[in-house]
């Protein structure tokens, strides 16, 4: 008889674990996604930093200063062609880092004026510890070529909120950056 308890626990567990979740509340990881996509699609890459998790920002910004302090010190142009041209290594320094991530956004969505995203299906979420990772398919569309393709974005609570963690496409262009 143990045995079946034990059993029936385990399985009301993982039922209720993988069943799909009801609609999503206003403020649920499911539900900043969707609006983080929505406000993708209509603003551009410039809508991004608002979405990024307050911890992220100060993290992306950390991993590209030491590139920008090297690139200060070889007077070259990278920190005004990506920050402006009255940007110096001072006013980067400076910067927030909500704005830092806008100004770095906006010269990637420059390169990315092509590609417009299309329809985007929440299909599920995960919680991992703080994480909650939400897996969507999303639809994007390159000079009439549609790309079909599922994403994970992942977030974590920022006081009552929920904020984007950074993507691994970031971390992974800040990271390359950084090694230049």
């Amino acid at each position: 008889m143990r045995a079946f308890k034990s059993i029936s626990l385990i399985f009301t567990v993982l039922l209720v674990s993988f069943s799909p979740p009801s609609l999503p509340a206003a403020s649920s990881p499911e539900q900043v996604v969707k609006e983080y996509m929505a406000a993708l699609k209509a603003e551009g890459m410039g809508a991004v930093a608002r979405y990024i998790h307050p911890d992220e920002l100060k993290r992306f910004k950390a991993m590209l200063m030491p590139m920008l302090r090297r690139d200060a010190t070889q007077k070259s142009e990278v920190i005004r062609g990506l920050f402006g041209a009255d940007a110096t290594l001072a006013s980067v320094e400076a910067m927030p880092p909500s704005d830092f991530l806008s100004s770095f956004m906006r010269i990637a969505g420059e390169q990315l004026e092509d590609a417009k995203i299309g329809d985007v299906e929440i299909l599920g979420s995960v919680r991992e510890n703080e994480t909650v990772h939400v897996v969507a398919r999303t639809g994007t569309s390159i000079k009439g070529v549609t790309i079909k393709g599922m994403e994970v974005i992942s977030v974590k609570r920022a006081g009552a909120d929920w904020k984007l963690a950074l993507s691994g496409d970031l971390e992974g262009m800040a990271a390359a950056l950084s090694a230049m």
